[in-house]
């Protein structure tokens, strides 16, 4: 395991255009697979966050949930939730290709927080759409994304950040609009763990 970072910058230039042209998942996973693409950068915890936050965003943008410039205060109508839900599915096994990497090990649950705050981040540069980060939270902890274990981390993230600083803001403002879906993960979490130990 290299010190070095990876560079993966041309890798995420091509990356974006393969999602951009909505290319089919398979064609994605084969490259991935492909003796050009090194297998250390589906380890590497920016890229995992790129990969996240650019499928996210071109799912988003499609919908019409993000737009630039607007901050959407309107929920979305159910044929657009629907939509979501479908692409969030169908993108789900891209995603676990970084989120789920078996290398990783330990580094997993870290990977997937910080893809988690890529997500904040994501939803502050588009002035948090009502609603979105929960429903995109949810999904992808149905969808097996992350794991309960990320958005506890990724929750108690903000106690070790600087007070006044964006990094903090951005957290602080994400977990309240979650904070509902979040305390029933952590609700659930502790009642299967609690049926698990009888």
């Amino acid at each position: 395991h290299s010190l070095f970072p990876v560079n993966t910058e041309r890798e995420q230039n091509y990356l974006l255009k393969l999602i951009r042209e909505d290319a089919d998942i398979d064609e994605i996973l084969r490259w991935f697979q492909s003796e050009e693409f090194s297998s250390r950068i589906l380890q590497d915890k920016e890229f995992a966050r790129f990969l996240v936050v650019t499928v996210l965003e071109f799912i988003e943008v499609n919908n019409g949930v993000l737009v630039d410039g607007l901050s959407r205060t309107d929920p979305p109508d159910t044929e657009v939730l629907e939509k979501e839900k479908q692409q969030i599915n169908k993108y789900a096994r891209l995603l676990k290709r970084v989120t789920k990497h078996e290398a990783s090990g330990k580094n997993q649950v870290q990977v997937q927080v910080y893809c988690l705050s890529g997500i904040a981040q994501l939803a502050h540069s588009y002035n948090f759409p009502l609603g979105m980060e929960t429903r995109i939270f949810q999904l992808l902890y149905e969808n097996e994304v992350f794991q309960e274990e990320a958005y506890i981390e990724w929750k108690e993230m903000g106690r070790n950040m600087k007070e006044g600083s964006q990094e903090y803001e951005i957290h602080e403002k994400t977990f309240i609009k979650c904070s509902d879906w979040l305390d029933w993960l952590e609700h659930a979490s502790e009642e299967s763990d609690a049926s698990s130990d009888n």
